[in-house]
């Protein structure tokens, strides 16, 4: 029909979940940031005589909210360094992979040890077969070449479980153990 849009796939539907996210993530480190920026220029006045006493603030919240996202979108939580972190968010822009997912899948994968290889030889962070991937690759290239075929999967695939269990086995067979893990540890990362 002419003028009609195409409904939204379950990739853009991710893909818009995980931008408001960051949209609010980002929201949250500005206010954050207005914050302390305010406290600091409050330190250095006299203090106001009130009548009345104000609310306590949490502090804890606070710095929860500036340590989770550093301003090059560094995050102490994620056990990876800055460039792996960095190559990691290159990745999942270049292919529309969710950060969250892919933090979910390298979780799954190799729980975040960049040495680790399966017994059938799959290796690195996001454990790829040598028999489709160069063994060679540096810890950020693992990333970017497992980032990379799970967007291409993504796309191909209508239903991201599909999509995941092709990743961990070649093809969707229906089990759906793998994509419950590897969306259980997204949830995490989500937070």
């Amino acid at each position: 029909m002419i003028g009609r849009k195409p409904p939204l796939s379950h990739t853009d539907k991710l893909c818009l979940m995980v931008l408001a996210g960051v949209v609010l993530t980002a929201s949250l480190f500005d206010w954050a940031m207005d914050a302390v920026a305010y406290r600091a220029s409050e330190a250095d006045k006299p203090p106001m005589q009130l009548t009345w006493e104000a609310p306590l603030e949490q502090p804890q919240l606070l710095e929860a909210i500036t340590l989770q996202l550093e301003p090059d979108g560094y995050r102490a939580d994620v056990p990876l360094d800055r460039e792996l972190q960095s190559a990691l968010r290159a990745a999942c822009e270049e292919s529309g992979v969710p950060v969250s997912l892919a933090l979910g899948l390298i979780e799954a994968e190799s729980a975040f040890d960049p040495e680790v290889v399966s017994s059938k030889g799959a290796y690195g962070l996001c454990q790829l077969n040598p028999r489709y991937f160069p063994d060679d690759l540096t810890p950020a290239e693992n990333i970017a070449a497992g980032i990379g075929w799970l967007g291409g999967l993504l796309e191909r695939y209508e239903d991201p479980a599909a999509a995941l269990r092709a990743y961990n086995l070649g093809y969707d067979d229906g089990d759906r153990q793998f994509a419950d893990a590897v969306f259980a540890a997204a949830e995490r990362w989500e937070e």
